[in-house]
C-alpha cells in the first residue's frame, strides 16, 4: 500500500470520527433536561421554568420561549435557559422554545405541556363524593330508626289495649258477679229507696 492511500485513509478515517462524535458539527442544541418536565404534573406553582440543552445557546440569536403561545422573559447562561413563570392557576400548560446553537449555529425548537396541581383535584372530589354518601346513608339509618321506633311504640300500645280488652272481657261476669253482692244493682235496675223507719 502506497504512502499516498495510507494517508488519505487516514484523513477519511478522521474525518468519519470528527462527523459522528458527540458535539460534532452536525449536531445542534437540542433539549436535554426540564422543570417542570414533559408530561409533569407539580403540586405547586413553579417560580421558573428551566430548559437545559446539548449544546452552548447563542444569546444573540433570537432564542424564544412562550407559555401558551405568550413570550416569557428569560436568561441565558451556557446551555441553560431559565425563563420566570408568571403566576399559574390550575391547569395544563404549553411551552415552546426556539434556540440557537452556540457551537454550530443551528436552529432548534420544540415543545412540551405540563400541569399544575391537577393531581389533587381528583382525590378532593373523590373525598366529598365520599364524604356526601356517608351523609346520606348516615340520614338514611336516622329516618329508618325513627320508623322502626315509631312502629315498635303503635305496636306496643296495640299489645296493651288487646291485653286490656281480653282481660275485661274474660272477667267481666266475675266483676259483675262482685259488684251485685257488694250492694250495686244488676244492670238495668235502679237501686232501692229507703224511706225513713217510725216507730
Amino acid at each position: 500500500m502506497s504512502r499516498r492511500l495510507v494517508q488519505v485513509s487516514l484523513c477519511a478515517a478522521l474525518a468519519a470520527a470528527f462527523w459522528f462524535a458527540p458535539g460534532a458539527a452536525s449536531a445542534a442544541a437540542e433539549l436535554t433536561q426540564a422543570n417542570p418536565g414533559p408530561g409533569s404534573t407539580v403540586e405547586d406553582v413553579p417560580a421558573e421554568i428551566v430548559l437545559v440543552f446539548t449544546q452552548d445557546v447563542d444569546p444573540e440569536a433570537g432564542a424564544e420561549v412562550t407559555l401558551d403561545g405568550q413570550p416569557l422573559a428569560f436568561e441565558i447562561d451556557g446551555e441553560r435557559l431559565v425563563a420566570r413563570a408568571p403566576d399559574l392557576a390550575d391547569g395544563s400548560y404549553a411551552i415552546s422554545w426556539t434556540v440557537t446553537s452556540e457551537v454550530d449555529g443551528k436552529e432548534t425548537n420544540g415543545g412540551y405541556t405540563f400541569a399544575v396541581n391537577l393531581a389533587q383535584e381528583e382525590p378532593r372530589a373523590a373525598v366529598d363524593q365520599a364524604q356526601q354518601t356517608a351523609r346520606a346513608q348516615e340520614v338514611g339509618d336516622e329516618s329508618r330508626a325513627e320508623v322502626m321506633l315509631w312502629a315498635a311504640v303503635v305496636m306496643a300500645g296495640s299489645a296493651v289495649l288487646v291485653l286490656i280488652f281480653y282481660f275485661f272481657r274474660a272477667n267481666l261476669p266475675t266483676l259483675l258477679t262482685s259488684g251485685i253482692e257488694g250492694g250495686l244493682p244488676p244492670p238495668g235496675q235502679s237501686p232501692p229507696e229507703h224511706g225513713d223507719d217510725h216507730h
